[in-house]
This record gives structure tokens, sequence and C-alpha cells, in this order.
């Protein structure tokens, strides 16, 4: 990505002396003639000078590769979040390089795309070897959700192979928000368990020594923890299936999940 950024530098400040390499070409003569000397092969010595098809090419080249160095600032970033955006980048690179790879135009650009598809695949080209936190930060976006993933992953991959890596993002979900469950369960254990044994002793004093009604409520208690423990993982089914937030300019994910913290409790924290 590196030699990449620096060609696009180059192209960006030889651009712009176009006119001034046209004039030199017509009004200095010895300009011209260093371009014009050869060697004792009789071969040409110096490669130049720029024409009008060199001209052409370096807009051409420039402008495909304005793309990857727009994503390294962004990537490079540190004012605003970009772990929610990052696979969104990758969509953009991805999309251009099917683009340019499957037309019929300019073969020396698309020579040059299919030649920087096979190096970028090497990283990003298969799921299994990425970094799954980067698909959780898309899908803890609420403006996308999984329906992001699932739409680019069946447009870029087999059916198979888009449903194994959903599966992988979604397990991968369910294991983080089970992990933080356990920890918000032990530490409100923790705190709650002294207060609750004070009170049980204070009140079975003062109780008959059989209570049917208090039996009841205590049955019913156990049954709503039982039911709470297995439904840990619908709270990520609701926030998946809820409808997706407008993707709006300036819209603040942080914001977002400190609104909405108190609906999702153990999901914000996994946000």
């Amino acid at each position: 990505m590196d030699r990449w950024n620096s060609t696009y530098l180059m192209l960006e400040a030889a651009e712009k002396f176009e006119t001034t390499f046209d004039r030199m070409h017509e009004e200095d003569v010895q300009f011209s003639s260093y371009f014009m000397e050869v060697d004792g092969n009789g071969k040409q010595k110096h490669i130049g000078p720029p024409k009008g098809e060199d001209w052409v090419n370096v807009i051409m080249f420039y402008n495909f590769l304005w793309l990857f160095y727009e994503v390294t600032l962004r990537f490079s970033g540190s004012l605003f979040v970009i772990s929610n955006t990052y696979f969104c980048e990758l969509v953009g690179i991805q999309n251009e390089f099917h683009r340019l790879c499957g037309i019929d135009g300019d073969p020396l650009l698309k020579k040059m795309a299919q030649s920087m598809k096979e190096k970028y695949e090497k990283y990003w080209g298969d799921i299994e070897n990425m970094n799954l936190m980067m698909f959780i930060a898309v899908v803890l976006d609420p403006r996308y959700k999984m329906k992001y993933l699932k739409y680019w992953f069946n447009k870029w991959y087999s059916k198979e192979k888009a449903e194994c890596a959903l599966k992988l993002v979604r397990d991968a979900l369910d294991e983080l928000y089970a992990h933080y469950a356990k920890s918000t369960k032990l530490s409100s254990a923790s705190g709650n368990g002294q207060a609750t044994n004070v009170g049980s002793s204070i009140e079975s004093s003062a109780s008959f020594p059989y209570d049917p009604w208090k039996i009841a409520s205590h049955e019913f208690d156990e049954h709503i923890a039982t039911e709470d423990d297995n439904e840990c993982t619908t709270d990520v089914d609701k926030y998946l299936n809820e409808a997706s937030e407008k993707n709006r300019e300036g819209f603040d994910i942080l914001a977002w999940w400190k609104v909405n913290s108190t609906r999702y409790v153990i999901l914000s924290e996994v946000a």
C-alpha cells in the first residue's frame, strides 16, 4: 500500500507540470536534443520526453490510485472512530477491483488492477484469515448490522462460502456476548449478595414456618432467572431483527450506543 501511495503522490506532483513539459519541448532546443542522444549501439540513451499518451496514462493511474490513498488516510486517522467503517472501506476497494478487472477498457489499467488484486487477496481474500472483530464492528453499527455483510458476501462469494462466513461472524458475536453476559452476572451477584442474605434472614424470622405464597413466588423467581439465562443471546437477535438506522451524514455511533445502553445492557458493553 505504501508503494501505491508513493506512486500516487509522484503522479499527483507530475501532473501539475504537463503544460511545462509541453512548452519546454516546443521552446527549449537543448531539452529536446537531450532525449535524442544515442549510445554506441545506436539506442536511445534517455526515455522521454512525456507525450500526450503518457499524460493520459498519468491521469488514468492517478484517478485509480486515489482510492487507495484516501483509504490509507482514513485508516491512519486518529480523530474519529474507524473500526466500524473499516470493512466499508474494503468494500469500495473490492468493488473497484471487480469493475476494473472485468471491463474491456484500457489493457494497461486492467493488467495493473489484476496485479494489485492478487496482492490484495493475499491479505483480504479469505475471511478465515481475517480478524473477525472487523466484521463484528460492522454488525454493531446500527446502520449496517448483519444485512450489510450478507449483501456483500453474497455478491463476492459462492452461496456456501457466504453462509459459512456469516456463521463465523455470528458465532464470534454470540461468544463475545456470552463472555460479557457472564462477567456482568458475576459482578451483579457479588454486589447484591450480601444485601439479599440480610433481607432473607429478617424476612424469615418474621414469617410463618410454612408460607405457600412465598414458596410460589420464589419458584417463579427461579423460573424467570433460568429463562433469562436461556435468553442471553436473544438480546443479540432483538438488535439484529430491528430496523437499521438511516445512514445519515454525521451519524455518531458512540452516542447511539450510549442512548440505547439501557435497551441493550450487555451488547452495549460489547460495542
